[in-house]
């Protein structure tokens, strides 16, 4: 196998000949773009970069379609910041298809779904209402219930 040196190749005034010099060089242009991005978007105080998160780990058509529906719906709601749900689904072909939210491992919602579209929007809003109220009732459940024999994610 023959490897074939590129004709010379000027970026920036840098003259760059062989195959494996070319690639390191773009690397490098990647990962210092990368680091410069990453630098602009760190917030100043020090918090978590990734917050507010509705993970989608759902199987169907329905179950992305509650999912969406659910994320549009929890963007409005004034209980969005800091918190991270995942929205899991257990199809079946007899009854539907199980959907359940979870907050910090713990379930917050749960319903089944019929394999059609109808009331399907109307039961994702309905489903982040209940769940905002589940997540205020768990966070204040938290702050108020204190047991040295029990860790935060175990009450």
């Amino acid at each position: 196998m023959t490897v074939t040196c590129f004709s010379r190749i000027f970026s920036r005034g840098i003259a760059i000949a062989h195959p494996r010099r070319w690639a390191i060089w773009i690397v490098l242009v990647h990962l210092m773009s990368g680091m410069a991005i990453a630098r602009e978007n760190t917030p100043p105080n020090g918090d978590d970069l990734i917050t507010g998160l509705v993970i989608d780990q759902t199987l169907t058509f329905v179950g992305h379609e509650f999912s969406s529906n659910f994320a549009n719906a929890w963007k409005e709601l004034p209980c969005l910041d800091h918190r991270i749900l995942t929205i899991y689904e257990r199809p079946s072909a007899s009854w539907g298809s199980l959907v359940w939210v979870e907050y910090e491992h713990q379930m917050a919602f749960r319903a089944f779904l019929a394999p059609t579209k109808a009331k399907l929007k109307s039961t994702a809003e309905g489903a982040a209402q209940l769940v905002c109220n589940r997540v205020t009732e768990l966070d204040i459940q938290k702050a108020l219930f204190v047991d040295p024999d029990l860790a935060r994610d175990e009450l």
